[in-house]
C-alpha cells in the first residue's frame, strides 16, 4: 500500500514536451550573492531564481509548487 501523499500519473505525453521546450529556453542563472555561511561561496537567491523561470514556467503552461512537511 503507497502511503505517499503525492500521486503520479503514468500519462507524461503533455508535462514531457512542455518541460523540454522550457528547457531550452532556460539560461544560466548568475550566482552572485555570497554565502556568509560556506565561507562567501556564491549562489543565486530565490527571489532571482524566480525571476527567471516563473515567465518561462507560464509560458509553457507548467506550475511550480511547494508542498508543506
Amino acid at each position: 500500500m503507497d502511503t505517499s501523499p503525492i500521486r503520479t500519473s503514468e500519462q507524461v505525453d503533455k508535462i514531457l514536451p512542455a518541460l523540454a521546450a522550457m528547457r531550452r529556453e532556460l539560461k544560466p542563472i548568475i550566482k552572485d550573492t555570497p554565502n556568509p555561511a560556506f565561507r562567501g561561496v556564491m549562489y543565486a537567491p530565490l527571489p532571482k531564481v524566480l525571476e527567471v523561470v516563473e515567465p518561462l514556467l507560464e509560458r509553457h503552461g507548467l506550475l511550480l509548487t511547494q508542498w508543506m512537511a
